[in-house]
């Protein structure tokens, strides 16, 4: 299932939600300022590895 952005995604999907609270907050606050085009599951995972590679 497709979201309207992050926030949309994890407030509404349990998954991401667990997902995203496992993640540094470092990493969190990098998601949600440039996480804006991020609407799946695969994608919050996607864009945290990558956020992930450029620390």
């Amino acid at each position: 299932m497709r979201y309207n952005g992050i926030c949309d995604l994890v407030e509404s999907d349990e998954q991401a939600k667990e997902y995203f609270h496992s993640l540094s907050n470092d990493i969190q606050q990098s998601l949600m300022a440039n996480g804006a085009g991020v609407n799946t599951l695969e994608e919050l995972k996607n864009f945290a590895e990558v956020v992930r590679r450029q620390d």
